[in-house]
């Protein structure tokens, strides 16, 4: 039979209290990390290298050529630093658990990343011409947007990456600008101050998105947990009793044109066989029972465990006698078969009752 998953539906009224939300909190930080890591990560190291590359060449006979040499070498080293944590990543996949670290080495270097382009403004700064400011200009502004959509996905990356690139401009503005500087100053705030506003609705959407993912993941999984038998897979008497009413009524709504069919396995002596083998063999006789019934009932119909022994296969697929015949024929005759555990071959016999 294909996988009882697609027959599950989450209730009307679900208790939502059985959600962890603690569990989910911290699967949401571990979700903010790791798209730091696979998607953002990657795409910052391609806009820093391609801003780093266009500053070099501009200001190549601008600044004087020792400063601008040892930026682009830390540059490049920060560049390297964050490739490698990124491959480190990827290839230690870490879990949601001991995923912290992580994120302290991404703020670290994000704010290194940060402070060199602040220290890099600041010696900018002090160029005379206007030209060299406008560019100035728009690097900066590129960094600031692209730390806004690259970043936001975790809130403390964003902000160390900003107040580490502004705080050196800052600095060079009451410098270099002392007639003015306040002005500035106090525009250059202001302008941090809307970005930071902006990094956190941005971060608070991203966690709002994981939020309701991982919810109903969450739910998904309760749903199972409480519709799906936990040692074979199969729907439960709860689920098959449920089904089964909903069937009947559709059958009766019909006036004939369609039946429900009902077919109980029950295996002969298997308390006995429980004692005799061991709990842990007993398990596996009932696994393998269930994989060999599932195995034998089409895709249109249901498999549930109704007990500790039993099982029971619910046909919606208007079934004639004689179909019910030989479908009960056919699972004997797979059910004959020896079941092995543990390289012991063992027999069983089943009794089988249709409705």
């Amino acid at each position: 039979m294909s996988d009882d998953l697609s027959k599950l539906s989450e209730p009307e009224n679900f208790p939502r209290d059985l959600i962890d939300t603690d569990h989910i909190e911290h699967l949401i930080y571990a979700d903010q990390i790791d798209l730091l890591y696979t998607r953002e990560a990657p795409l910052a190291l391609l806009w820093t290298a391609l801003l780093g590359a266009g500053v070099g060449m501009i200001y190549w006979s601008e600044l004087p050529r020792a400063t601008l040499l040892i930026w682009l070498l830390c540059s490049l080293l920060l560049l390297l630093l964050r490739g490698f944590a990124m491959w480190r990543y990827h290839r230690c996949q870490p879990e949601p658990a001991s995923i912290q670290p992580w994120g302290n080495w991404y703020v670290a270097i994000t704010g290194l990343s940060g402070l060199s382009w602040g220290v890099l403004g600041f010696f900018l700064l002090t160029l005379p011409t206007s030209e060299q400011s406008f560019f100035l200009l728009l690097v900066l502004g590129g960094m600031f947007v692209g730390a806004l959509f690259l970043l936001a996905v975790y809130h403390a990356a964003a902000v160390c990456f900003l107040l580490a690139m502004a705080a050196p401009v800052l600095i060079a503005i009451g410098f270099e600008y002392r007639t003015y500087a306040t002005t500035l100053i106090i525009g250059k705030l202001l302008l941090l101050l809307g970005l930071l506003v902006t990094v956190r609705y941005l971060n608070r959407l991203f966690a709002h998105w994981l939020r309701m993912r991982r919810e109903h993941q969450a739910l998904l999984e309760a749903t199972r947990k409480a519709q799906l038998d936990p040692l074979t897979g199969l729907l439960n008497r709860q689920l098959l009793l449920n089904r089964l009413a909903q069937a009947i009524e559709a059958a009766a709504a019909s006036r004939g044109k369609h039946c429900v069919a009902v077919i109980l396995l029950d295996i002969m002596r298997f308390k006995l066989f429980n004692d005799s083998v061991g709990q842990a063999l007993g398990d596996a006789l009932l696994q393998q029972v269930a994989a060999r019934v599932s195995a034998c009932i089409s895709a249109s119909n249901l498999v549930a465990r109704a007990g500790s022994d039993e099982f029971a296969i619910m046909l919606t697929d208007s079934p004639d006698e004689q179909a019910l015949i030989k479908q009960a024929q056919a699972l004997i005759a797979e059910l004959e078969q020896p079941v092995v555990l543990q390289g012991q071959p063992y027999y069983i016999e089943v009794c089988l009752g249709i409705s």
